[in-house]
């Protein structure tokens, strides 16, 4: 077990084909220790896992490419619990709680989340277009942006007078499910989001 006491970094790495695993990098003094795993940037291969991380500003923070992220817990960080900004990383099976901003900031390109608790990147559910309407707003209740290319809807029952719908206006929070015309009755969609 790492305890950190005010230094800048519990663990500090540079370098490629890494791997830390099984450890326990915790602030003794809450928001002064500024990270408690760091993988500094030219590194590639990492592999970051069974890791319990507590009490950083960032708990984990990872400048290279190529890294997988999965099956940590990631508790009480004043910023972000991972931050990321390299390319190619995976982020799986975490568990996050108690960051003051986002559980997850990536920056890098191509990074794929999934999976992971304190950090929703999937989800499902139904929604319904009143009659004397021709669309609905739903709530998705992710962290990210969703990709439309990752909505699935589909129409429960018919869509009576309408004869077709579309989904637009896929925002941080919300989306749109529209019909051409009012249905003239309620009409059901289901939904789901993966990203992956």
């Amino acid at each position: 077990m790492v305890t950190c006491s005010g230094t800048t970094r519990g663990i500090k790495l540079e370098g490629d084909n890494i791997i830390v695993s099984n450890n326990q990098v915790i602030s003794d003094h809450e928001g002064l220790t500024e990270w408690g795993i760091g993988i500094e940037y030219n590194s590639d291969n990492i592999k970051i896992q069974n890791n319990k991380i507590s009490g950083n500003i960032l708990n984990l923070v990872v400048r290279g490419n190529n890294a997988r992220i999965i099956d940590n817990e990631l508790t009480s960080s004043s910023i972000n619990n991972i931050f990321i900004s390299g390319d190619d990383t995976f982020i799986k099976d975490n568990k996050l709680s108690d960051s003051f901003n986002d559980p997850i900031n990536s920056t890098g390109s191509n990074t794929e989340i999934r999976d992971n608790i304190g950090y929703k990147t999937e989800n499902s559910g139904t929604a319904t277009i009143n009659n004397g309407t021709n669309f609905i707003n739903v709530s998705h209740g992710l962290n990210i942006t969703p990709s439309a290319k990752n909505l699935n809807v589909t129409p429960i029952e018919s869509l009576n007078n309408a004869s077709f719908f579309w989904v637009n206006n896929v925002t941080s929070t919300d989306f749109t499910i529209n019909t051409n015309a009012d249905p003239e009755q309620a009409v059901a969609f289901s939904w789901q989001i993966t990203n992956y």
